[in-house]
């Protein structure tokens, strides 16, 4: 691992890098954790965003986490082995993927998803802003674009106990469908499932905030065990 550390401490590309890019700071912590060295980071702490770069001691891989409030995943348009490799598709996506995670303009989202008309939803300025102590973070307004043809479209978070209810759109499946995490433990639940807005709108306003009460007292019986 130290001649990987090392390779990387001479690596010109690092010394290249803006410190701010479409609203998010460089920093270079050079440090592990767990199996994997966390080489450089942009981050936009004020929305909970980071793209970051790390080698995977386990799998000798140079890879990239995309972390969007509570949620993230390794992207694999960026995994390699070989930093001359990954340099390359960094110089050809980390400005864009950085764009794209600043927010999706129209033009990006795809026919299939603009069909859906969900960045217009009216109801979508409806969603209280707080409820049960969680957070309204992501808003059908400004959706993210997930992974496997997914897009998160509502995010309730609770950040003080890693807890979440998101509502996702999959353009493959077209449908709509939720999860929720309890204390970073993620669960599918089938309350919000939906092929059309109209019959999500209604399971919202039914569903939502029972849904974000049961999670409250879920969170509040962890606390006691």
């Amino acid at each position: 691992m130290e001649n990987i550390r090392e390779l990387v401490r001479q690596w010109a590309y690092l010394d290249s890098l803006e410190p701010d890019m479409a609203g998010f700071s460089l920093t270079k912590p050079d440090c592990m954790t767990g199996s994997q060295y966390l080489i450089f980071s942009y981050s936009c702490q004020s929305r909970r965003l980071a793209f970051s770069a790390l080698y995977d001691e386990a799998t000798k891989d140079f890879l990239v986490k995309i972390s969007i409030g509570l949620l993230e995943y390794v992207d694999i348009n960026f995994i390699c082995q070989d930093l001359a490799q990954f340099e390359a598709i960094l110089r050809q996506r980390l400005q864009s993927q950085l764009a794209s995670m600043a927010g999706l303009e129209p033009q990006t989202l795809g026919h299939v998803f603009g069909a859906k008309k969900i960045t217009e939803w009216d109801y979508s300025g409806c969603l209280p802003a707080t409820a049960a102590g969680f957070d309204l973070f992501v808003n059908p307004a400004r959706p993210v674009r997930w992974i496997n043809g997914a897009y998160l479209i509502v995010d309730y978070s609770d950040f003080a106990s890693d807890s979440n209810l998101t509502i996702m759109y999959n353009i493959y499946r077209d449908d709509f469908y939720g999860e929720k995490r309890i204390r970073c433990t993620p669960a599918v639940i089938s309350t919000f499932d939906a092929k059309e807005i109209a019959e999500l709108q209604e399971k919202i306003s039914t569903h939502l905030l029972p849904t974000l009460e049961e999670m409250r007292a879920e969170i509040h019986e962890t606390d006691h065990h």
